[in-house]
């Protein structure tokens, strides 16, 4: 065969090759609220008979994004254009995870990285997570949930399998004794790949039935989506609503996190969790709580930020109170914040774009950055940035509008982003503590 001929046949099996993936994501949707159990306040005309499931994605340049769900037969290709957002609604009451296994795996995968903010929704009853891609994952995580409302509104986590014959080991820690003997004990579970399995605390009137703090070691990484179906946020504060998060694997916890001050909130509840080898605390550089293996505590907070400083790495949940905590704003939400390891110097987020909603975006810039923020192409005003008193760290959250956003430094931030609804939908929240990162 001549040299041409060669070159010309090996192009055109390149070109005939479709583009491999660079990108893979796996997620599942928990329970929101009662979703398939409908009660008086929802016969409202605009009220949906269901959840509703929506992914908003975006994309720093023009990407093919294949969406798949083997478990109901839903298979779609989206062109996304480059800094447009695009919005995806998926199957409703069909996809949702209960407890035990299920197969209601949602698979992702994109030419290039995309950002996904996962959103569950239904009246006075919404929460949104974003989805981390399958080189993110890990195969240990620590449970973020909370306690009980009732015996049918508890704390749960869901994990989903990326390779078959994956083996979990499942450990509560000891207080679980109080509502799960076996969760205390410790238990195996075994997945294939876009196997879900979910477990749900059972009902007690005698503990909190709280599952936070529960290990998961697996043999290959697992994604996990952690929370609640509905929690009073905080205890016996209506109104209730779901708290999710994507958790980060245990490796990639840091031993240093800023916590801002909610922006929209009178005050907040943080949560910072330990993992097996427990963690010795210091709050605003004053000595802290000890907390044992597995165990976690409530900070309540008004409006002031709180650097946590901890001898192991630590899981950190900020969490938004119900309604009816005395400034009649949104509703709870929970927000995994980054630790200073998990700082970023290019980031892409996606506040959801619905309508009715205040979106906010939080930076956070660690001692010595040198204030180069840059969002959506304009730099961070000074005027925007505040300064904790009690660390050299600071912090800037701002308002933005609908949709996706890129924020740039020279050097690495922390960011989340979170909404309060209003109007149509007033006493709804959400939170989102992750981003897609595009330099680290």
């Amino acid at each position: 065969m001549g040299i041409s001929r060669l070159v010309l046949s090996v192009l055109f099996v390149v070109l005939a090759m479709p583009p491999a993936s660079a990108e893979e994501y796996i997620f599942c949707f928990p329970e929101n609220f009662r979703a398939t159990n409908r009660g008086p306040r929802d016969l409202r005309p605009k009220t949906p008979t269901e959840v509703r499931h929506t992914i908003h994605l975006g994309s720093s340049v023009p990407n093919t994004v294949h969406v798949h769900i083997p478990s109901v037969s839903f298979d779609t290709v989206l062109t996304i254009q480059g800094g447009v957002p695009t919005v995806l609604q998926l199957p409703g009451n069909a996809i949702v995870v209960e407890k035990g296994t299920s197969k209601h795996a949602i698979f992702v995968s994109a030419q290039s990285p995309v950002a996904i903010t996962a959103l569950s929704s239904r009246l006075q009853s919404t929460e949104a997570f974003s989805v981390h891609s399958t080189g993110q994952l890990g195969t240990s995580y620590v449970v973020a949930s909370f306690s009980r409302l009732a015996s049918d509104l508890t704390g749960l986590f869901s994990i989903i399998g990326t390779a078959d014959g994956t083996q979990v080991r499942i450990n509560g820690p000891a207080k679980s004794v109080d509502f799960d003997s076996s969760l205390a004990a410790g238990f195996m579970i075994s997945l294939g790949k876009g196997e879900v399995w979910t477990y749900r605390a059972p009902f007690t009137t005698n503990s909190q039935c709280d599952p936070t703090g529960t290990i998961i070691n697996a043999t290959a990484p697992v994604a996990v989506i952690s929370g609640h179906n509905c929690a009073y946020v905080p205890a016996k504060t209506e109104a209730c609503n779901p708290l999710y998060e994507q958790l980060r694997p245990i490796p990639s916890l840091g031993k240093s996190v800023f916590v801002p001050p909610l922006e929209g909130r009178s005050f907040s509840i943080i949560r910072v969790i330990a993992a097996s080898e427990g963690a010795n605390l210091t709050v605003n550089g004053e000595t802290g709580e000890k907390l044992a293996s597995q165990g976690f505590v409530d900070l309540d907070r008004k409006l002031e930020p709180v650097w946590i400083e901890a001898n192991q790495a630590m899981q950190v949940m900020l969490l938004s109170p119900g309604f009816n905590n005395g400034d009649s704003v949104g509703d709870p939400c929970m927000i995994a914040v980054p630790s200073v390891s998990d700082y970023a110097r290019v980031q892409v987020v996606m506040a959801i774009t619905d309508a009715e909603w205040n979106n906010y975006l939080t930076v956070i810039l660690p001692p010595g950055h040198s204030d180069d923020v840059v969002i959506d192409g304009t730099l961070l005003a000074d005027s925007s940035v505040q300064k904790h008193s009690s660390s050299e760290f600071r912090w800037a959250s701002v308002m933005v509008t609908p949709g996706m956003h890129t924020i740039s430094s020279d050097e690495p931030v922390g960011v989340f982003v979170h909404g309060f609804g209003y109007s149509s939908n007033a006493f709804d929240a959400y939170g989102v503590g992750g981003s897609t990162v595009l330099k680290r």
